[in-house]
């Protein structure tokens, strides 16, 4: 079953990567709205790069 995150559609197997690669937080909404927050045009972004730059902050930190 796919879902969509404001425009953008994401099948299961991507979301669990999602919640295992990004442990601090769970809440897929509260990530895409931070990332959408610094990246307005962010509906056009293919979600593989989101995960990339989401994975890159975590890194960081």
């Amino acid at each position: 079953m796919d879902k969509t995150i404001k425009g953008i559609t994401v099948n299961r197997g991507t979301i669990k990567k999602i919640i295992n690669e990004i442990c601090a937080s769970k809440d897929l909404l509260a990530i895409w709205n931070l990332y959408k927050g610094k990246y307005p045009y962010a509906e056009e972004i293919e979600f593989s790069t989101i995960l990339s730059d989401l994975r890159k902050v975590m890194d960081r930190e």
